[in-house]
């Protein structure tokens, strides 16, 4: 199954000694299954490295992995991790128009941040939410909403984006 719970057809694999910029991740298993993107081999969860120190570069779509070491040398605020153990992933705190939200950082996906349908009428949007496009996940293709914020968007203590555009979709959580 795939991050929203939907089948996917394929099969389980496992991934052993697989290492990435030099930091290793636990053997674990994994889903091979059709995957079909231009640039690209597969995805690659930040689960997978659960625990680890992972530096989110937001204006160049960059998540790197690092050591603990490299990690307790990082200026700025950090973010803990929430789920169970094994399947816990990272989040960043995110506050739009004076709502605060927990976003995860696993979508797989290269927009800024989509958002579960139901925040389209929890927000103050400057616009009615229009078609903008389509999300393909593991399973589904679904359509993804747009507008605009009436407010700020504050991303962590460091970034702050006046009146910006958020996607929305058929998803369970927050995704950046």
């Amino acid at each position: 199954v795939d991050g929203n719970g939907n089948r996917v057809p394929g099969f389980d694999t496992c991934l052993l000694d697989l290492a990435v910029g030099g930091v290793p991740g636990p053997d674990r298993r994994a889903t091979a299954f059709p995957f079909d993107r231009v640039n690209e081999e597969g995805i690659l969860s930040p689960m997978h490295f659960a625990g680890h120190v992972l530096k989110l570069d937001g204006p160049n779509s960059r998540l790197t992995v690092l050591g603990h070491d490299e990690g307790a040398r990082l200026p700025g605020t950090t973010y803990a991790w929430q789920g169970e153990v094994g399947n816990s992933h990272p989040v960043i705190g995110v506050s739009l128009g004076g709502v605060e939200l927990d976003v995860r950082l696993d979508s797989g996906s290269d927009a800024d941040l989509i958002l579960p349908l139901e925040w389209m009428d929890r927000l103050d949007l400057v616009e009615e939410p229009f078609v903008a496009g389509t999300m393909q996940s593991a399973s589904v293709t679904t359509k993804l909403f747009g507008a605009r914020l009436a407010g700020v968007m504050e991303l962590g203590p460091e970034t702050r984006i006046e009146s910006p555009f958020l996607l929305f979709a058929d998803t369970r959580t927050p995704l950046l």
